[in-house]
């Protein structure tokens, strides 16, 4: 099976030219040794072999004829951690490429011997744990080198000391985490260094320093972030291609890549960046192509690409923007690519593409387009735009209004890109009836946001047979008008709502963003009570900020109308039932409204009334005496679905009260009885039978008392001396 050629392969054929030229040279034939050789490519030769193999190969290449002498050998040697010195020893090679999968050392004399100086050498998809320096001593003429796909955690300034003429340097897809200071300055011939994939930061990049002629660094898939400043990168003079991408740098500050003035691809996508700062690219005025997609970019001022004026390739794909104006285009005089695929962007300031003529790419799906009047010189300019293909011109899709939605922008007629208001809204209907404004109302009672999603009670007031729900639209108010942001298509029927005056909608967060102001704008289509029209109500929320509230909106109670139950009270006595119901009506109660009365005792009916909602209680009497479950509905029938019941511990409850009164007083009648007996015992013990005799002389007390005493002791104090 032919194998992919690998990256370190092709740099060596482009570095000693061999693919063009060289129609007279054969690939040579091997048959003296066991390895499986292919030539893919001129004096290119990949072959699989064993090591104890590997020096009948070599003996076979250094016999080879002249036609059939290779520049560029490809060794794969399975299944060995450890190269072992003279190994090629007479081999005549501009190239190799060394690869076994398991491979951490290199003996230091493992390029010892060879007959011709190694110009570019390969040792990817490795287990290289550190940087083989002292095998790499003797290759003082190599000038590319690839170490991608190993296991390298760190470089200090001793790690690539040798390789002084090193123009190519690919370094990707390993564990570098560190980067000692003057790890590269002595390379000065170094032109392009991949760095890609790895786990460096921003304090690594100090390192970079003394590489006056680099011209292509890639830095993309590495733990950078923060903010990309001037002072991020040290001067390099000579760079004109630099990837960034996969990073998570916050924004990019004015005067940024201030060393790099003659930048010329600019890579930063998959970022974090939110803010453009005015005069961000002033220092890299040669700017050609900018890459700023898949961020969190939601506007551009206008000073920010305003000296990109060499510019041609601007991709804003993938980000938050809400609006295109011309602060964005009218600045950039030759850009040819335009990507602005999978935004928000609801409107095109008019002007914004005004006399341009340089586009030729110039794409804008998955936007949701507002096509209003607002559009109509946007819409001009597209369909006369004779540089940009139809399949780019047909990712301009309109999102609203609903009977635009989903029209291609280039096939709606400027006269149907309308402003006012009945318009905007209005609904194509198939027949002879059109949509007209209803007069009914909407309006937005409560509003929560709990952080994640976003609730809205809304009050309907219509006298029409029946209405559903068609859409809720969500504006952000910018610092010039509102902007569309999203429509959200709702399903409901006033005939299958228990409350047809109050809607709960939710939504979710979507591209609103906390701390941002929107309005929200609530569509129904109701059915005119007196004629077969279809009308609309539309009813919109003041500006609202995007804040966490703490009062939470659930659905409203089942009800009938505009009416509902809020409490339902029942209490009994010895010989009836009184039943109170509570009710609720955003209007005026009307002898219209009614509502059902059940009580059931285990699952018996036992009564059931009609009452009028103006005075909804009754009293019940010659019920049995038991435990009752009282219930009531706003329905005629009494649906046992549709009940509000409470348990009522009936007549039970006052016989037990009697009881317990009775139980009262004999208790009481006891512990009288008891305090009787226990004086009687007293008077008994101590002799008192005169019952108006105030004093007692002292021998009468001698039998009570340890010592004498000649006094009297008054014993009651109730009797007048």
């Amino acid at each position: 099976m032919i194998r992919t050629i690998p990256l370190g392969l092709l740099l060596v054929l482009c570095l000693i030219g061999t693919v063009s030229g060289s129609s007279r040279w054969k690939c040579p034939e091997l048959n003296d040794t066991t390895a499986s050789c292919i030539c893919e490519f001129p004096q290119a030769l990949r072959c699989s072999i064993n090591l104890n193999l590997l020096k009948g190969l070599v003996a076979c290449l250094k016999d080879l004829p002249t036609d059939e002498v290779i520049s560029l050998l490809d060794l794969t040697i399975p299944n060995i951690t450890h190269l072992p010195g003279h190994q090629l020893e007479g081999v005549s090679l501009h190239g190799l490429v060394l690869t076994s999968g398991d491979l951490r050392n290199l003996s230091t004399d493992a390029f010892f011997g060879l007959s011709t100086p190694l110009q570019a050498l390969g040792l990817p998809n490795n287990k290289l744990d550190r940087m083989p320096v002292e095998a790499l001593k003797t290759l003082t003429k190599l000038e590319q080198l690839d170490l991608s796909f190993n296991n390298l955690s760190s470089l200090n300034s001793t790690s690539l000391t040798y390789l002084t003429v090193l123009t190519f340097l690919d370094l990707s897809n390993n564990q570098i985490e560190n980067l000692k200071p003057n790890t590269f300055s002595h390379m000065k011939s170094l032109s392009t260094m991949k760095l890609n994939n790895n786990r460096l930061k921003v304090a690594d990049i100090s390192a970079l320093v003394g590489l006056e002629n680099l011209r292509e660094l890639y830095l993309n898939g590495n733990k950078l972030l923060g903010i990309l400043n001037s002072t991020t990168f040290p001067i390099m003079p000579s760079l004109q291609t630099l990837s960034l991408a996969n990073n998570q740098f916050r924004s990019i500050a004015q005067g940024a890549m201030k060393g790099a003035t003659g930048l010329q691809n600019l890579i930063l996508s998959h970022n974090q960046i939110d803010v453009l700062e005015d005069h961000s690219f002033k220092e890299v005025k040669k700017l050609r192509s900018l890459s700023l997609s898949s961020n969190r970019i939601v506007a551009i001022s206008g000073l920010s690409l305003a000296h990109l004026t060499e510019l041609t390739e601007l991709d804003l794909s993938h980000n938050f923007l809400r609006a295109l104006t011309p602060d964005i285009v009218v600045p950039l005089t030759n850009l040819r690519i335009l990507c602005l695929d999978d935004n928000d962007i609801s409107m095109v300031e008019s002007g914004t593409f005004r006399n341009n003529t340089t586009l030729e790419r110039f794409t804008l799906s998955d936007n949701p387009l507002s096509c209003d009047c607002n559009l109509v010189n946007f819409s001009v300019w597209l369909s006369n735009a004779t540089k940009i293909s139809p399949g780019d011109k047909s990712t301009a899709v309109c999102m609203t209004p609903i009977h635009l939605e989903n029209a291609l922008l280039i096939e709606v007629p400027p006269t149907e890109l309308r402003c006012d208001e009945d318009d905007y809204f209005l609904l194509m209907q198939e027949g002879p009836s059109a949509a007209h404004i209803s007069g009914s109302q909407i309006v937005l009672r409560a509003f929560h946001f709990n952080g994640t999603g976003i609730s809205l009670l809304w009050s309907i007031d219509t006298d029409a047979r029946s209405f559903a729900c068609d859409a809720v639209f969500v504006y952000e108010e910018t610092s010039l008008h509102e902007i569309l942001l999203a429509s959200t298509p709702l399903k409901c029927n006033s005939s299958d709502m228990s409350d047809p005056t109050t809607l709960v909608v939710k939504l979710g967060l979507g591209s609103m963003q906390p701390f941002h102001r929107y309005r929200y704008c609530l569509v129904l289509i109701e059915d005119d009570k007196f004629t077969d029209e279809v009308q609309l109500v539309l009813g919109c929320s003041e500006i609202i900020p995007l804040t966490t509230s703490n009062n939470s909106i659930s659905q409203p109670p089942r009800s009938n109308a505009s009416t509902r139950i809020t409490s339902l009270r029942a209490k009994a006595s010895a010989d009836s039932l009184t039943i109170v119901v509570d009710l609720w009506n955003q209007k005026k109660l009307n002898d219209t409204c009614h509502v059902t009365v059940v009580v059931f005792s285990t699952n018996v009916l036992l009564a059931q009334h009609l009452l009028n909602c103006t005075n909804p209680n009754i009293t019940l009497h010659g019920l049995a005496d038991s435990t009752h479950q009282v219930c009531a509905t706003l329905d005629r029938f009494a649906s046992r679905e549709r009940l509000q019941c409470i348990t009522v511990n009936g007549q039970m409850k006052s016989l037990t009260n009697v009881w317990l009164t009775i139980c009262y007083v004999i208790f009481i009648s006891f512990a009288f009885l008891l305090l009787f007996c226990a004086y009687r015992k007293l008077v008994n013990r101590y002799g008192l039978k005169v019952a108006h005799q105030h004093f007692l002389q002292y021998r009468d007390l001698e039998e009570q008392k340890p010592k004498q005493y000649s006094r009297y002791v008054k014993l009651h104090t109730a009797d007048n001396l």
